[in-house]
């Protein structure tokens, strides 16, 4: 998974842009130590390492109707509805599922190191604002503490053409999106230049996690970019040890203590 505070405050721009994800991304993987962006690491998340059978919401049963003397020739409706050219970034009542609105504009350059383009999106369906989400991920990134510390990594939030895309969608969504890892509905994962992160823990964190929600967010976001630059999963040092960032928080602390950066 399953890596606030520098503030910057960016400009709201015009309405959000509209995706429609048509199919999952790769898996999501561990790396051994740093890698330069450009590279993508082999799969990894915050996941069991076995993928579990598929299975299929079984469909309802079609309502008997009465049968016309004459039967009325029907209309194919298209699978997929014509998206429309703009949808405001503020919505707050749900939308369609697996339909992405992007946040709109960017932040400026932070850090000294390889420059990591990112975007950041929500899936429609949640109600959520892309832009609070945006904010939310740029204070984490940008913060001193967070991976561009070490002075190997630079960010940039990017509305379009983006090396990485930080989604927070629904928990099927991002089952879907993670397979074959095992989300089970709970976790989150990166899956190749993705970062799909759980509505659910994005909203309400754990039940072991003792700091609060924001603390929680600058975790999930860090853990799963340092999957992006190559950084595998570490474990507890003992009870009452701060828990590495890497360590698979959500999944529980094993008497760590929680912490959300990779240089705290």
């Amino acid at each position: 998974m399953l890596t606030a505070m520098r503030t910057f405050t960016w400009p709201r721009r015009a309405a959000a842009s509209l995706i429609v994800v048509v199919g999952p991304t790769l898996v999501c993987g561990c790396g051994g130590g740093s890698a330069a962006p450009t590279t993508v690491s082999p799969s990894s998340a915050e996941t069991p390492t076995s993928a579990p059978a598929t299975t299929a919401e079984p469909a309802s049963a079609a309502q008997a109707t009465t049968t016309p003397r004459t039967a009325v020739p029907t209309t194919a409706v298209p699978t997929t509805a014509e998206p429309t050219t703009t949808v405001p970034s503020t919505t707050t009542s749900p939308g369609r599922t697996g339909v992405f609105v992007t946040a709109p504009g960017g932040s400026p350059v932070t850090g000294s190191g390889t420059l990591l383009t990112y975007s950041v999106a929500v899936e429609e369906s949640l109600g959520l604002n892309p832009e609070e989400v945006a904010e939310a991920v740029d204070r984490t990134l940008a913060d001193p503490r967070s991976w561009t510390a070490d002075g190997s990594t630079a960010f940039q939030r990017v509305e379009s053409g983006s090396r990485v895309q930080i989604i927070v969608a629904s928990p099927a969504t991002v089952d879907s999106r993670c397979l074959p890892l095992n989300t089970a509905g709970t976790l989150s994962c990166r899956s190749g230049n993705s970062v799909n992160i759980n509505a659910d823990r994005w909203l309400g964190a754990t039940s072991d996690w003792s700091l609060d929600l924001d603390a929680y967010r600058s975790y999930v976001v860090n853990h799963e970019v340092g999957h992006v630059l190559g950084h595998g999963h570490e474990q507890c040092g003992g009870p009452g040890a701060l828990a590495p960032l890497m360590m698979q928080q959500t999944k529980g602390l094993e008497g760590c203590i929680p912490n959300p950066w990779p240089f705290p």
